[in-house]
């Protein structure tokens, strides 16, 4: 359907099977793409989801662990990709973190965790990969991660905040650069969606308030105008669509899957 059979496929933060990363990966797999799982849990572990989609029919599924904030590891990464299927075709930058407390609560190691997982992460996965695409007749697509929460401020969340709304600008920074080259860069800004990371904050949001997770719950289905939590596979259809010959004339977009909560 979106043309991606052979593709080789990156994607960060795909230890967690109940996550955005695997949901992807299980989208891409039944397009026909050879996939390469990345994540910072033991290789073992993502071996298992990798093996999982293989029982289910994949083509091919690489398992790698890796620290996406450390430059030597994510060179690595992309290394064994290319030995394995010989280009890169999309990137994925999915990996993520998200703590939950009041601004003068937070720590500079909070700070540090965000930015070093989800900014330099995708900088230092970007840089790399796009390095190795340029060299390629095929060229390739980019697409990160961002957040309903880059595009205006959820109290409790400033570091995750900050750095989704930092991926927003490295976002159109590389596809102002590199759209000329054949390269498309753009990216997708979830809402609430499904998953343990939202569930966790959930709780830890309830405390902040005072209130019980299901109040706070029901607090937050009450500002989604469709009125109910979006599910993964609503990102993993979005991110075919922009890792596809379809989003061909589509650069530097970080476009709102949110149920309508955040309109722009």
């Amino acid at each position: 359907m979106y043309g991606l059979e052979g593709k080789s496929v990156i994607i960060t933060g795909c230890g967690n099977d109940r996550g955005l990363g695997f949901a992807m990966a299980k989208a891409f797999a039944a397009e026909g793409a050879k996939l390469a799982l990345v994540d910072i849990c033991p290789e073992a572990e993502i071996e298992m989801l990798g093996q999982r989609l293989r029982d289910a029919g994949a083509m091919d599924v690489l398992s790698i662990q890796t620290d996406v904030s450390d430059e030597g590891q994510v060179a690595e990464m992309a290394a064994r990709v290319v030995g394995r299927y010989g280009t890169i075709d999309v990137l994925v930058n999915n990996a993520g973190v998200m703590r939950v407390n009041r601004f003068l609560d937070m720590t500079a190691a909070d700070w540090d965790l965000h930015y070093n997982v989800m900014l330099k992460g995708s900088f230092l996965c970007s840089k790399e990969v796009i390095k190795i695409m340029l060299k390629q007749e095929s060229r390739g697509k980019v697409v990160n991660l961002s957040s309903v929460g880059g595009k205006r401020p959820w109290i409790y969340s400033a570091p995750y905040c900050a750095c989704k709304a930092g991926i927003i600008n490295l976002t159109q920074v590389c596809a102002a650069e590199f759209s000329m080259h054949g390269i498309n860069v753009n990216g997708i800004a979830p809402g609430d969606h499904d998953t343990d990371m939202l569930a966790l904050c959930y709780r830890e949001g309830a405390k902040m308030e005072g209130v019980t997770p299901e109040d706070f719950r029901e607090m937050a289905l009450r500002s989604i105008p469709m009125g109910h939590l979006g599910t993964v596979e609503d990102i993993a259809n979005m991110c075919l669509f922009l890792s596809s010959s379809k989003a061909d004339f589509i650069a530097g977009q970080v476009i709102n899957v949110n149920g309508g909560v955040y309109m722009q």
